[in-house]
C-alpha cells in the first residue's frame, strides 16, 4: 500500500510543488531567456492569421522535401509555434488536476520500476542516484531539440549490486 499509493502521491505532490516554484514564482526565471516582441497584441492577431487551426506548426514543414527545406532553413527563419486559436483562462484549475495526475502516472512508472530494480540497488542513496539520472535523461531528451542544443550529462552510478 505505502510503495504504490501513497509514495507515488507524495511523489507527485513534491514534483507538483516543485513546478508551482518553477513557474508561478515571482522570480520568472523560466521566462528570462525568452524573446520580446514590440506589440504582444498585434503579433497575437497578425499570427492568428496565418495559421488556419489550433495545433502545432514546423516553418518550414518536413512535408516540403529535403532539398526545398534545407534552403528554407538555410535561409531563415525556422520556426516551431504552438497555436491555440480559442481563449482560455489563464489559471484553468482542470489544467493543474491534469499536471498533478500527470506527475502520478510518472510517479508511479517509477515506483514500478525501482521495485523491479529492487535487488540492484544496495541503499536509499542508489536509488536517489537512479532517480535523478533518469530525470536528467527525460529532461536532456526532451529539451535538447528545442532549444539548440542544451546538453545535460549524468554522472556513473556507483552501485554495487547486492546479487554478484
Amino acid at each position: 500500500m505505502k510503495k504504490f499509493v501513497l509514495a507515488p502521491a507524495f511523489a507527485a505532490l513534491a514534483m507538483f510543488v516543485w513546478g508551482f516554484l518553477y513557474w508561478g514564482a515571482p522570480h520568472h526565471l523560466p521566462y528570462k531567456s525568452l524573446g520580446n516582441v514590440v506589440d504582444d497584441s498585434a503579433t497575437a492577431e497578425a499570427v492568428g492569421k496565418l495559421f488556419p487551426a489550433s495545433g502545432a506548426y514546423l516553418i518550414p514543414s518536413p512535408l516540403l522535401g529535403d532539398e526545398k527545406r534545407a534552403e528554407l532553413v538555410k535561409r531563415g527563419p525556422s520556426v516551431e509555434v504552438h497555436i491555440r486559436k480559442e481563449g482560455m483562462p489563464m489559471m484553468d484549475p482542470s489544467l493543474l488536476l491534469a499536471g498533478y495526475v500527470h506527475m502520478l502516472v510518472i510517479a508511479v512508472m517509477l515506483t514500478g520500476m525501482l521495485c523491479g530494480l529492487e535487488k540492484a540497488f544496495v541503499g536509499w542513496a542508489c536509488r536517489v542516484k537512479f532517480c535523478a539520472a533518469i530525470g536528467l535523461l527525460v529532461a536532456s531528451a526532451i529539451s535538447a531539440p528545442r532549444s539548440g542544443g542544451i546538453t545535460v550529462g549524468a554522472g556513473r552510478l556507483r552501485c554495487r549490486s547486492t546479487t554478484s
